[in-house]
């Protein structure tokens, strides 16, 4: 009985690492996520690996930096310096998706700049999409301390994997349109109401952003452990990284609690927080609308061309 279930075992155990090691077609991943954030998983994989339009400077984030950050303006206000701009956020929060986007666009694209979105503090856990898009490699070997998420990252990339495999037999389920748009912003023209921007700002007036030293190294290995790879990764691919503060409406923090983490590996940018602080600029509590996005975009580009030799050279200041 005992060499039975060993047996059973090691099957069980070789069709996994079968199944994990099968390359995957890559935009089926994408596609796959069809239901997902607006159908936007397409797009980026259309923007980074078909579109031959280069990306000289990429946004990367959540929905913060879907919301705020107006690519197409920013390019054109960059006209001059023949730079190509493109918003590469995606919903919900997670350093390890975003170390996986960057390697994709380090991959396809020679990128000179990255802008990284931080809010008022890291997200300490994995992006729900993370073992969507992941190799399976980078599921495999993901940061192993303090991850809540490990096993069920990995459980989903199976699951997903085999998913996958089997729409090989149904080709036409995989047949989707490519996408061509050179830019992300998505943005709302509505404004919330100023008297619900009124109850936020109290309520979160209340919230206290407090923790021991010892709470924090704890907390924030795992996104740290991200912030590093992103770091290191661009420091090999001799592109300039700054992380761009995009808090929510009234969080009462002018600078990020990891700041200390972000100039180990980049420049912080910090926008005006006139710019936060306008009710007329807010789409909800937590997302720009259009005219909050041209309003930080139009600084945002003001603020490369004051940098472009570093934008042009790649060299770190």
């Amino acid at each position: 009985m005992g060499k039975l279930i060993l047996k059973i075992l090691i099957f069980l155990a070789l069709l996994l690492f079968i199944i994990m090691a099968t390359p995957v077609d890559e935009r089926s991943k994408f596609t796959g996520l069809k239901e997902d954030c607006f159908y936007h998983a397409i797009w980026l994989h259309d923007r980074i690996y078909l579109n031959p339009k280069p990306i000289d400077i990429a946004f990367i984030g959540s929905s913060h930096t879907i919301n705020g950050i107006d690519d197409g303006l920013i390019e054109h206000e960059l006209d001059s310096l023949k730079l190509s701009v493109a918003n590469l956020g995606y919903c919900r929060y997670g350093d390890n998706l975003y170390y996986i986007l960057l390697k994709d666009l380090l991959r396809m694209k020679k990128p000179k700049m990255i802008f990284l979105e931080v809010r008022e503090d890291e997200d300490r856990y994995s992006h729900p999409v993370f073992p969507y898009l992941a190799d399976a490699l980078d599921v495999w070997t993901a940061w192993p301390w303090f991850n809540r998420d490990i096993l069920s990252d990995d459980a989903v990339s199976l699951r997903y994997r085999m998913q996958l495999a089997g729409r090989k037999l149904l080709p036409a389920d995989t047949l989707y349109p490519e996408r061509k748009e050179d830019h992300g912003f998505a943005s709302s023209v509505d404004t919330v109401p100023e008297a619900v921007l009124k109850e936020i700002k109290i309520k979160r007036s209340k919230h206290i952003w407090s923790m021991s030293s010892a709470e924090r190294d704890f907390y924030m290995a795992f996104p740290r452990a991200y912030i590093r790879k992103i770091g290191e990764l661009c420091r090999e691919h001799d592109v300039k990284l700054v992380f761009i503060y995009l808090p929510e409406y009234a969080s009462g923090l002018w600078q990020p609690l990891e700041s200390s983490t972000y100039s180990k590996y980049g420049k912080k940018l910090i926008p005006p927080k006139e710019i936060f602080e306008s009710t007329s600029y807010w789409g909800d509590e937590s997302h720009l609308n259009q005219a909050g996005a041209k309003a930080l975009s139009a600084w945002i580009a003001a603020n490369i061309k004051k940098n472009t030799p570093v934008v042009k050279t790649g060299v770190s200041q």
